[in-house]
Parts: structure tokens; C-alpha cells; sequence
């Protein structure tokens, strides 16, 4: 199955800082986002992963979304340590929530990653459920005339 939607997101601490505020999306700009979300060189635990995933869910946002990636934690988190975001991701958005036929795609290399890659906000990207891939369907800058 192949999922479509426009970029928004970045670091989930910073993210969480702008609720209630006039920068805050709005329920129309959530609606068939591609959510990417990395934590921070703070390094949280995924304790607070999944309060931060609890909260998207209590304010309406996890529904109307059309994908969720995430970056491998920032900060000096062991590897080894990786497989328990995932956890804390299929807690919240599978468990508690019920969004089975949301894509989640995790241990991406964005945010506070080396290396890293960045996501161009608002630009149109596609997950294919089948072939295991996600991709950026338009230019994330352009050329002024």
C-alpha cells in the first residue's frame, strides 16, 4: 500500500514547545502529514518518547496522519538501546491507539544523526508499504527567478 502526504515535523522536544502556541498546526495542516519526528543530543528516554506520542494522540493528531517517521535517537544512546523507541512507538500508536494501518518507519538518519539527511518541510513524500520505501516526491528548494 502506498501513502502519501506533505512533511512536518522535527525534533519531538521542540515540537512539544510550540503546542498552544500560534505556531502550533493546525488540524487542517495535520491532516495526511507525514509526521518526522528525532530526538534531541538531550538523548530522552523512551519513557518520554511515548508521554510526547501520548500527547499527539490526546490533542487529535495521530489519526490524521499518513505516516510516522522517526530518527535514530539523537545524543549518545547505545544502539543496542534502538529496538526500545520502537517499542515505545508500537506502544502508543498500535496498542494504546489502535492506528494499525499507520506506517511507522523508524531508525531513520535525519535530526541529531550522523550522518544525517534533512526533511523538507511541507514538500509532498510517499511510503510504499510493499517495496519497503519511502521518497520525496518534489523538490525540497527552489530556484528563485
Amino acid at each position: 500500500r502506498i501513502h502519501r502526504g506533505h512533511l512536518i515535523g522535527g525534533c519531538i522536544e521542540v515540537l512539544d514547545w510550540l503546542r498552544g502556541t500560534e505556531f502550533w498546526p493546525s488540524r487542517e495542516q495535520w491532516r495526511n502529514a507525514m509526521l518526522f519526528l528525532e530526538t534531541s543530543e538531550e538523548a530522552p528516554a523512551p519513557e518520554a518518547v511515548v508521554q510526547y506520542l501520548r500527547i499527539l494522540a490526546a490533542v487529535g493528531v495521530l489519526p490524521l496522519l499518513s505516516a510516522l517517521l522517526f530518527a535514530r535517537p539523537g545524543g549518545q544512546v547505545a544502539p543496542e538501546k534502538f529496538t526500545e523507541y520502537d517499542q515505545a512507538l508500537l506502544q502508543v500508536i498500535v496498542e494504546e491507539n489502535g492506528l494499525t494501518d499507520l506506517p511507522i518507519i523508524a531508525g531513520m538518519d535525519f535530526g541529531h544523526t550522523d550522518p544525517m539527511f534533512l526533511l523538507p518541510l511541507g514538500v509532498q513524500a510517499e511510503v510504499d508499504c510493499g517495496q519497503q520505501r519511502f521518497a520525496i516526491l518534489e523538490n525540497g528548494v527552489v530556484d528563485q527567478v
